[in-house]
C-alpha cells in the first residue's frame, strides 16, 4: 500500500476575481459624472455683472436698432421717428422728422434714414448727423418707393445687408456723396469709393479676421487662423450672437442674460434684464462703443408691454 495516498490533498490557494473598475449598476454614474467634471473645468468664465441696464422704452418691432461699433446707434421707438444714441453720453435724441421714418444704417456719424408716405405714395431718403441733429436729402421721389437702404459705409449705402457670400445679389447701391445709383450684382465695399468687390470670406486675409462660429452647444470667437476662445456652452444654444469693432455679444436659452466679451483684454461682462412678469426672448443686439442695446419680446399673452429696447453699459 502507497503511502501517498494518506496524505491529505493540497490545498491550492485562493484567487481572487478581480472586479470591474466600472460595475454594471454604477457605470453610466460614473461616466456622467465625469462629464460633468470635464464640462465644468472646460466650462467659460462668468462675466463679471454688468451697469444696470437702461430702459430706453418700447420698440418698432418692423425695424431694429443700428450701430457700426462706433459712438452712436440709431433706433425707432413705437411712436415713429428716428432716435440717434449717443452711448458714450449715454443720451437718447430724436430727429425732428415724421413718424414715418427710420434708420437705416450707421456709420460714424453718419446715419441713413428711409422715410416713405404711403398716401400719397412718396419715398426719401437723407444722410442724417449724429453729432449735430442736421439731414440733407439724398432722394426725394413721388409716386414710388426707394430703397430702403439698409447698410451704410464711408461712400455708399446699400438697398439690403450685404454679405460677403452674396455672390449674386441684385443690390441697388447710392452713393451719399452724389446721390448717384448703381444697380450691381454682388457685394461690392461701402468704403471705397470705386465700390469694388467684396472679397470672399474664404481667403487668406479674411480667415485672419475674427468671427463668431458654433460647434455643437459651444459658442466661440476665432482670433486667428489656428487660435479661439470659448464664449459659452448654452445648454439649449446661444442666440443672436454679434461680432461689432472688437465686441461679441450674445445671449443664452432664457433670453433675461446678456453676455459681452471685450477682445483686446478678454474682458467678459454679464447683464441681467429684468423679466417684467413675461418678456422672455432677446433676439436682436446692436453693438456701439459704449453700450449694448437688446431688443426683448413679450411672452404671448402676457400684459407687459409686447416688446422693450434696452441699452447696456460697456464696462470702461
Amino acid at each position: 500500500m502507497s503511502l501517498n495516498r494518506c496524505r491529505p490533498p493540497r490545498s491550492r490557494p485562493l484567487r481572487r476575481r478581480r472586479r470591474a473598475p466600472f460595475p454594471s449598476r454604477s457605470g453610466p454614474r460614473r461616466v456622467a459624472l465625469l462629464a460633468l467634471l470635464a464640462l465644468v473645468a472646460f466650462a467659460a468664465p462668468a462675466g463679471a455683472a454688468g451697469a444696470r441696464p437702461i430702459d430706453l422704452g418700447a420698440f418698432s418691432l418692423l425695424w431694429t436698432p443700428v450701430a457700426d461699433g462706433g459712438r452712436y446707434a440709431a433706433y425707432q421707438p413705437a411712436s415713429g421717428g428716428t432716435v440717434i444714441r449717443d452711448t458714450l453720453a449715454h443720451r437718447s435724441r430724436q430727429l425732428a422728422l415724421g413718424p414715418e421714418c427710420f434708420p437705416g444704417g450707421v456709420s460714424g456719424t453718419q446715419v441713413i434714414v428711409n422715410c416713405r408716405v404711403s398716401s400719397p405714395l412718396r419715398s426719401t431718403v437723407l444722410l442724417a448727423n449724429a453729432a449735430t441733429l442736421s439731414a440733407r436729402t439724398l432722394i426725394d421721389e413721388a409716386g414710388a418707393f426707394i430703397g430702403p437702404y439698409l447698410d451704410l459705409g464711408r461712400y455708399w449705402a446699400a438697398d439690403r445687408r450685404v454679405a460677403a457670400r452674396c455672390t449674386w445679389c441684385r443690390v441697388l447701391y447710392l452713393n451719399i456723396r452724389t446721390a448717384e445709383q448703381r444697380l450691381l450684382i454682388g457685394a461690392r465695399d461701402l468704403d471705397r469709393p470705386g465700390l469694388p468687390p467684396r472679397p470672399l470670406p474664404t481667403g487668406y486675409p479674411q480667415l485672419l479676421q475674427p468671427r463668431v462660429f458654433t460647434r455643437g452647444a459651444a459658442l466661440r470667437v476665432r482670433l486667428s487662423r489656428s487660435r479661439s476662445v470659448l464664449l459659452s456652452t448654452c445648454p439649449l444654444g446661444c442666440k443672436t450672437a454679434q461680432l461689432r469693432g472688437g465686441y461679441v455679444a450674445w445671449s443664452d436659452s432664457v433670453g433675461l442674460l446678456v453676455h459681452g466679451y471685450r477682445i483686446a483684454d478678454r474682458r467678459r461682462t454679464t447683464w441681467r434684464l429684468p423679466s417684467q412678469g413675461g418678456l422672455r426672448a432677446t433676439f436682436a443686439f446692436a453693438i456701439a462703443r459704449g453700450e449694448v442695446l437688446a431688443m426683448l419680446l413679450a411672452a404671448p399673452g402676457s400684459p407687459t408691454p409686447p416688446r422693450r429696447l434696452y441699452a447696456l453699459p460697456r464696462p470702461a
